[in-house]
This record gives structure tokens, C-alpha cells and sequence, in this order.
């Protein structure tokens, strides 16, 4: 038989536990008029082009201040790297470093 709702109303989630057990927690919902962040297709292509206009060791750099400054949303971030132009004339050092920067980086990409 399965417990009665909570007398207050609230919204309860049911899981088995580690031992078969049904165990409650809150449901977590969005919070209302909370705004999701622009995922790569929306970024608009005039911020790539920018970014895509530098030359590499430019780009490099952009990335590093993007990174530590926040000058950019990580939509733009995704979407400049991802780009298929990003690693061009590129050198192998300035590509590692890069990578290097993302992976340090890799939290702000959920």
C-alpha cells in the first residue's frame, strides 16, 4: 500500500532505494521564468564569423580570455570551437594548449 501524499501539497518523488526500499525526496522542477542558455544553433552565426576572422594564435588566445574573463556565453564557446575552420593553421603546441584550456574548462559545459 502505498503512503499517503504529504499534507502540504508537496510534490514527492518515489525510487528504490539501495535495499529495494521506496525512498522520498523532492522532485526538483525548473524555476518558474527561469530562462535555459542558448545552445550552439542559437548562436548567431555574426558572433562565429568574428571569432572565425581571427587568425590562430589569435584565436588561442580569445579562447584563454574567453575562459578566465567570461567574455563569452559557453553556447559561443561550443559553437566557435566546434567550428570547422577553429584548428586551422593551427600548430601542434598552440593546439594542445588549447585543449588543455577546454579541459581545465569543461565544467561550464552541462
Amino acid at each position: 500500500v502505498p503512503p499517503p501524499p504529504p499534507a502540504d501539497g508537496a510534490c514527492v518523488a518515489r525510487k528504490k532505494g539501495r535495499f529495494g526500499r521506496e525512498q522520498e525526496g523532492p522532485r526538483v522542477r525548473p524555476q518558474a521564468g527561469a530562462v535555459a542558455a542558448p545552445t550552439a544553433e542559437q548562436v548567431p552565426p555574426e558572433e562565429v564569423a568574428v571569432v572565425m576572422a581571427k587568425d590562430s594564435e589569435e584565436r588561442g588566445k580569445w579562447l584563454s580570455q574567453a575562459f578566465k574573463k567570461g567574455a563569452a556565453t559557453p553556447a559561443l564557446i561550443f559553437a566557435a570551437a566546434s567550428h570547422d575552420d577553429f584548428a586551422k593553421d593551427m600548430t601542434d603546441a598552440l593546439g594542445s594548449r588549447m585543449v588543455r584550456v577546454v579541459r581545465a574548462n569543461l565544467d561550464l559545459f552541462t
